[in-house]
């Protein structure tokens, strides 16, 4: 299991941080396999890279944990910021 910070928002969502990735969900709760996303399709994920916001949008439910929707992102975030280095490079 990931050690996340966790927030309550204004707007009674949980908000999980972990680096520069941020995970929106509305509810969950934890057990063996992770913090199991309660309505996993009012979930969202994203992270901003050189002012721009980068996020996914967990509507057809495809991640079932914060831990997998964590993996994914951090995925994307690697990605957008290889290609960021690789542009400065040239």
């Amino acid at each position: 299991m990931q050690s996340f910070k966790i927030h309550i928002q204004s707007d009674q969502n949980y908000l999980f941080e972990l680096g520069e990735i941020c995970i929106t969900v509305k509810d969950y709760e934890v057990k063996e396999e992770g913090h199991i996303i309660l309505e996993p399709e009012k979930a969202y994920a994203y992270f901003y890279n050189s002012g721009n916001m980068y996020g996914v949008a967990n509507n057809i439910k495809t991640f079932n944990t914060v831990e997998e929707f964590y993996q994914s992102m951090l995925v994307q975030y690697n990605m957008v910021k290889s290609r960021e280095l690789s542009l400065s490079i040239k």
